[in-house]
């Protein structure tokens, strides 16, 4: 009865309060606002209408003037983002004070772009069917890596046409054979010299190789045409083996292809497509022909295509000849279990967080899904799939969410080796090997006041980080923190890690993983300020914008 009446009379107190109109000062400060602009096209200045604009999950679109609305918007630090598919996107940051009206928060997008034109082969002839794909090069998990963005196909007089490409953004183009289904027994003629010369993945101009492909940047709105691939063709050789299960040789599926292409997604995203691929039969027998000189990854597995049961891969060079006797098994699942550790000595008061861990593939798409758990912090944690199975042997990219001020993440590792940065191949620690993530309690943070000569604050600049101990472009991708300044010429970091960090604050964008936008910022750390953020500690800094060329 005395517990009831402690509950009653805590509930009538909750009730009292909520009911007790706020003071006058309280009051504004809880007041909600709103957020109002104007879109435009960056290249005419003419209003856009109908363009989408998103503040969390409420969304309104531009009228015929271009104007947009964003009503009932609570006090705090926003991200307004307006955009669509044949524009690409941008975003706003608002901070907003109870009752406060911004109007002027205004966007200028620039049209994508399109390219076109003809694939031919060595005799002019139009190339019909063939995939013509938009590659992206992109720093990502310790490595260049090379993404689609867009495909297309060649129509029956060898034309393609790819739209929706972000102008200033620098691309490569491959013209490829859309060969998604492969005979697991290619009847070629044993003899390679017998064989007619295989149609050979073509970047644009005419290679073979990505790093010798000539890049494409597209100005805001542009179409470029005339755009036109000459197809190579190269000798056909064949990769011979047996594909294995724990029992002996077995109907297993199978893809093949590019070592330097993934079929995953990107930092970015992307489109995933298909690898070439088949299924062999009952005795396990491959002989995949039509293959151009280079390194390919050949994956053995059953089940579904992205999430598959049983998955095996491997590495193979094909140089001058064919190759025999390969033999893949798909490896048995592997169980991970993690722990979240302290860096240092616990903190004095206990913390109450909770964190996520993301393990993403880095060549399949699982599903556009990666896998996850979830644990306290400190705690410890297993690592599932979705439908509870352990996980397949494969190279991951992990990720580490959910952490609350002043926590930050200061090394993974698995077993002995740091995977921060770097792929986790799961299986190649020693048995029961666990993921450690260790987070430090101590991060600060950086405050920036952007201003031009005149001292007025500059908005919508990009701020960059960079640990000074990045030691490299590839680290320097993994480590750099990016954001932008609100409508004042503000920014306020996420929790960092303490240690000394270069500063720029630009309008260039460079907030992209290509290697063009790690170079530039590369090149810039010495133009950058340099600020030291201490434990438990937030830098205030004011900063001129740098443009970077």
């Amino acid at each position: 009865m005395i517990m009831e009446s402690a509950v009653v009379l805590v509930l009538t107190l909750i009730a009292a309060v909520a009911q007790a109109p706020a003071s006058g000062s309280a009051q504004a400060a809880l007041a909600t606002g709103s957020i109002s602009g104007v879109v435009t096209d960056a290249s005419t200045g003419s209003p856009v209408a109908e363009m989408p604009v998103r503040l969390g999950t409420s969304e309104t679109r531009t009228d015929a003037a271009g104007r947009y609305t964003l009503r009932n918007v609570r006090p705090g630090r926003h991200s307004v983002v307006a955009g669509s598919p044949n524009r690409g996107t941008k975003i706003k940051v608002v901070s907003l004070l109870g009752g406060q009206d911004p109007s002027s928060i205004d966007f200028r997008l620039q049209e994508n772009g399109a390219v076109s034109g003809r694939v031919l082969g060595q005799s002019n002839e139009p190339m019909p069917g063939l995939e013509v794909v938009l590659i992206g090069r992109e720093y990502f998990a310790g490595a260049l890596r090379y993404y689609r963005r867009r495909a297309t196909a060649t129509d029956d007089r060898g034309e393609y046409r790819l739209q929706e490409i972000p102008p200033g953004t620098s691309f490569l183009l491959l013209a490829r054979e859309r060969n998604t289904g492969m005979s697991p027994m290619s009847q070629v003629p044993n003899d390679p010299k017998l064989r007619r010369p295989a149609p050979a993945p073509t970047y644009y101009p005419n290679s073979t190789r990505p790093e010798e492909g000539e890049l494409i940047t597209l100005r805001a709105g542009e179409s470029r045409e005339n755009i036109d691939i000459r197809m190579l063709r190269s000798p056909s050789y064949c990769v011979e083996g047996t594909l294995r299960a724990a029992g002996g040789p077995a109907d297993l599926s199978f893809w093949i292809h590019e070592e330097e292409m993934s079929f995953g997604l990107g930092p970015s995203g992307g489109v995933t497509g298909v690898p070439p691929g088949g299924k062999c039969g009952p005795d396990g027998k491959i002989r995949v022909c039509g293959l151009h000189p280079g390194s390919y990854r050949l994956t053995a597995f059953t089940g579904n295509l992205n999430s598959p049961v049983d998955f095996g891969a491997t590495l193979i060079t094909i140089a001058d000849r064919d190759l025999r006797d390969v033999t893949i098994t798909p490896q048995p699942r592997v169980p991970l279990t993690g722990r979240v550790v302290w860096a240092s000595a616990p903190p004095e008061k206990p913390v109450n967080s909770q964190l996520s861990v993301l393990l993403t593939p880095l060549d399949r798409t699982a599903g556009g899904l990666g896998e996850r758990a979830t644990s306290p912090v400190p705690g410890e944690f297993s690592v599932k799939t979705h439908s509870g199975q352990d996980l397949l042997m494969d190279e991951y990219f992990v990720r580490v969410m959910g952490l609350t001020d002043p926590l930050y993440v200061k090394d993974i590792t698995y077993g002995a080796t740091s995977v921060i940065r770097s792929p986790l191949k799961l299986g190649g620690a020693m048995t029961g090997a666990e993921l450690r993530v260790i987070v430090g309690h101590d991060g600060g943070s950086l405050a920036a006041r952007v201003a031009d000569k005149d001292g007025k604050g500059v908005p919508d600049v990009n701020v960059i980080l960079m640990p000074k101990d990045a030691a490299s472009e590839a680290d320097l991708a993994a480590m750099r923190i990016t954001g932008q300044t609100d409508q004042n010429g503000g920014y306020s970091s996420p929790t960092l890690a303490p240690g000394h960090y270069y500063v720029l604050a630009t309008p260039s964008d460079v907030t992209d993983w290509s290697p063009e936008s790690i170079g530039k910022l590369w090149g810039a750390r010495l133009k950058a300020h340099e600020a030291e953020v201490g434990p438990n500690a937030t830098v205030q800094v004011t900063l001129e914008p740098v443009v970077l060329n």
